[in-house]
């Protein structure tokens, strides 16, 4: 069983507990990201840091740090140069809340 089910598509790299929060240091799993085209793609074009407010625990708030990759798309036709890696039923484009914390 596991405790987070929503974060199975990411790796924990550190988990830092403050006084008010809980701080996940996260990455994901895959090797490759896909385009709103469909086009996979392993090129990756940078990386940037996201945080996402995720719904409290034993009293304390939670924010998942993701580490998230840019890729290049590889498809000629599609008007997308790069593209940014979303996670299912986690990230939605320019998101700032898990799906757990909107329906809080």
């Amino acid at each position: 069983m596991e405790l987070f089910p929503h974060l199975s598509a990411l790796l924990v790299e550190e988990v830092d507990r403050r006084a008010d929060e809980v701080v996940l240091r996260t990455r994901v799993r895959a090797a490759t990201g896909s385009c709103r085209c469909g086009q996979s793609s392993a090129r990756v074009h940078g990386r940037y840091v996201r945080k996402l407010r995720d719904a409290a625990v034993g009293g304390l708030g939670v924010v998942i740090e993701l580490c998230v990759r840019r890729f290049r798309c590889e498809n000629p036709a599609c008007a997308a140069v790069t593209f940014a890696e979303q996670v299912a039923g986690l990230t939605g484009p320019h998101s700032r809340y898990t799906p757990l914390m909107q329906g809080c």
